[in-house]
This record gives structure tokens, C-alpha cells and sequence, in this order.
């Protein structure tokens, strides 16, 4: 036998990791016939997202643990990671967190309760009237600015919000709900003596 002949099977051990490559059961191939796709958004810590521009692409607001006997909430925000080529533009990675544990365009969700992304994210919804938050609170109740009631406690809007509420929900032309050009920012400060840390869209 020749030397620069391959010996038969080889081409299909040579196609993928697998020795029994089969060419229809590509994972591309097959991703893109399948009818059913999960959501695949990993949970990731907020800290992970610092400096990294992302899509929210929708909010759910959930059902959170009980402060001082009021019923509280928390968003998960599920988002799309900026492409590869942005990641690795100059301007951007500057500002990239070392190391960089998420991916270009990878769905990543984070989960916030408190006054950062949060509020801002039910401020948005409200203003674009999907959800009517209700009165602001008065300087003895427990949630002074509207925006930080949960939702259980909202004039309207509760039902949408926990079914979550996307880019579409304003027009069907949107699919990005918000854009946060340059990811979050952490912001730590003193709360009654104790460290504490709240994340914002940059």
C-alpha cells in the first residue's frame, strides 16, 4: 500500500473526536433542524460582567425572601454577551476583568435585589407603562422610593413581570430589552456599619 494512502474509515476518524463520526449527526448541523432549543442562559456572579458590554435580553422578577415581614423580590436578568470582536477591541478590553470568564456572545443571567439593577430595570418597565408600580411610599414606610416596592405589592403589572418581559414587549421590532455599553459597576459603602456592595448598570 502507497504511503500517502489513508486506510478506509480513516476520513470518519478524522472528521471529530468520535472514531464513528457521522456527518448528519453533526452538534451544528443538528442545532440548527432542532425544534426545541433550551433558554442556556448560565447563571453568572455579577462581578463577572464588570466592564462587559451585554444585552438584557428579558427580566423576570421573582419571588424573594421577606425584609423586616414585607414580602420582597429579586430580577434575574438574562443577557447576551457582546461578540467576540468587541470583546477584543481596544476600548473594551481595557476594561475586561482579568480573567474574563464569560464568552462572546454567551447567554449569562445574574440575579439582583437591591437598589442598582433592580430598581433601574422597574423604572424602565414602568416608564414604558408594561407595569404600574403605584404611589411612592411615604418617609415611615419600608420602600420610600416606588421603584423598590416588589412586585406583589404593584398597582398592575405583577402577572407580565413574572412572566418575564423583553425588548419584544415594546415592539415587536426589538428583540434587546437594554443595552449596557460598558457592562457593570460595583459600588461599595457603608450601611449602618456594615460593608455592603450594590451593582449598577455602567
Amino acid at each position: 500500500m502507497s504511503t500517502d494512502q489513508e486506510a478506509p474509515g480513516t476520513e470518519l476518524a478524522l472528521a471529530g473526536s468520535f472514531p464513528l463520526y457521522n456527518p448528519d449527526d453533526d452538534f451544528r448541523k443538528l442545532a440548527l433542524d432542532t425544534y426545541y432549543v433550551s433558554e442556556g442562559f448560565r447563571l453568572v456572579d455579577k462581578d463577572e460582567l464588570i466592564g462587559v458590554p451585554f444585552i438584557v435580553k428579558r427580566v423576570v422578577w421573582r419571588e424573594g425572601f421577606p425584609r423586616n415581614g414585607v414580602e420582597g423580590d429579586y430580577v434575574s436578568c438574562e443577557c447576551i454577551v457582546a461578540d467576540r470582536d468587541t470583546l477584543d477591541s481596544e476600548p473594551i478590553k481595557r476594561r475586561l476583568p482579568s480573567p474574563l470568564t464569560v464568552y462572546g456572545n454567551e447567554p449569562v443571567v445574574f440575579n439582583d435585589s437591591g437598589t442598582g439593577c433592580r430598581r433601574r430595570m422597574t423604572r424602565l418597565v414602568h416608564e414604558a407603562m408594561l407595569i404600574d408600580v403605584g404611589q411612592p411610599g411615604t418617609p415611615k414606610e419600608e420602600f420610600q422610593n416606588e421603584f423598590d416596592k416588589p412586585f406583589q405589592t404593584w398597582a398592575s403589572g405583577a402577572g407580565m413581570a413574572q412572566a418575564g418581559i423583553g425588548g419584544s414587549d415594546l415592539t415587536p421590532a426589538k428583540g434587546g430589552l437594554y443595552l449596557a455599553l460598558r457592562g457593570l459597576r460595583r459600588s461599595e459603602y457603608d450601611w449602618h456599619g456594615q460593608d455592603a456592595v450594590t451593582y449598577y448598570f455602567a
